[in-house]
């Protein structure tokens, strides 16, 4: 596949010095950068629309949301974009890296007016989908900021994930979540994706139906970006990941709130995480139950439905044989 144009690097030489990155072992890229994040952000989008083989897909906006939390935060702008020959070629190979094959850059200010670009390395989404390496050159072709990684983080595949099974089919659960978010005072609909729509007109082979969604939860998230910018990346708007399952119904897959913040160095004890992971769970629940997702069986809990369900029909001949030779005369 020929290389993507890395037209962040344009980015990067015009409006930044580069000092170092920070969060790799992590598979999280952060930069300082000597320009406001408003200037960054709308540089970048127009580099996204001379190339059209890569699709803006939403730019949120962290800094209006936490004033619906009636916080103050300084700009802070996500693009979120997609490549998408080379998404859609990769979930040829695991459909569930359509969870994290969207990318997202975040141009941040802090509190004392520093700017900073902040993304996932490239080798984070092929070590935690278990991907081929020989992808990473591509993947990282996509940005110059993602390649910082080199191949170095420490992330191990499926890290962090949790998947819920829907007897319901895609779309009907997309309808659902749509509504119910469309409904709520604490969550908006950022961002959805519907990745088989992407196929028409690719080379790519037919991929089943997937469905990405981000969700914000600004009352939640707001008050956590301030602590921790990079949060703004992956852990919100939240991931939510509605893919069909060949054996009937769907699957729905998200990260694991600990898992994003612990990834994300944000400090808190273990109060603090329960708290944060309640208030999470108080939104996250209203949705899986318009999902009608439960939790995912796995082998050895449908081996241990099946001993039992044998063991029933044991009991039950064995019964109807004493039974029978008790009559007997």
């Amino acid at each position: 596949m020929k290389a993507l144009p890395r037209y962040l690097g344009l980015c990067i030489t015009l409006f930044s010095s580069i000092v170092c990155a920070t969060g790799a072992d992590y598979g999280i890229i952060q930069q300082p950068v000597h320009s406001s994040a408003q200037r960054m952000s709308e540089s970048f989008r127009q580099h996204l629309k001379q190339h059209p083989e890569l699709l803006e897909i939403s730019n949120y906006d962290h800094r209006s949301a936490a004033q619906y939390a009636g916080l103050d935060l300084g700009t802070s702008n996500v693009v979120f974009y997609l490549p998408r020959e080379l998404a859609l070629n990769t979930l040829q190979q695991q459909p569930l890296a359509a969870l994290d094959a969207l990318q997202a850059i975040a141009f941040m200010e802090a509190e004392d007016g520093s700017v900073s670009m902040i993304t996932n390395s490239a080798d984070y989404l092929l070590k935690r989908h278990d991907l081929s390496l020989r992808r990473l050159a591509a993947w990282q072709s996509i940005n110059q900021l993602a390649a910082e990684g080199g191949g170095n983080s420490k992330v191990q595949p499926r890290e962090g994930l949790i998947t819920r099974h829907s007897p319901l089919p895609v779309a009907a659960i997309q309808q659902a979540l749509t509504k119910h978010i469309e409904q709520s005072t604490q969550l908006q609909l950022a961002a959805s994706i519907n990745y088989a729509d992407l196929q028409h007109g690719s080379s790519q082979g037919l991929l089943p139906e997937t469905e990405l969604l981000l969700i914000a939860a600004p009352m939640l998230s707001a008050p956590l970006i301030q602590q921790q910018a990079s949060l703004a990346v992956d852990v919100f708007p939240a991931r939510l990941l509605v893919l069909d399952d060949p054996q009937g119904g769907s699957q729905l897959i998200y990260n694991s709130l600990s898992y994003g913040l612990q990834r994300h160095q944000l400090a808190l004890n273990d109060a603090q995480l329960a708290s944060l992971e309640l208030q999470f769970s108080q939104l996250w629940k209203p949705l899986l139950d318009a999902a009608k997702a439960v939790p995912e069986q796995t082998q050895g809990e449908r081996w241990r439905w099946l001993y039992w369900l044998l063991a029933v029909l044991l009991l039950i001949a064995l019964i109807a044989y004493r039974k029978h030779r008790a009559e007997d005369p």
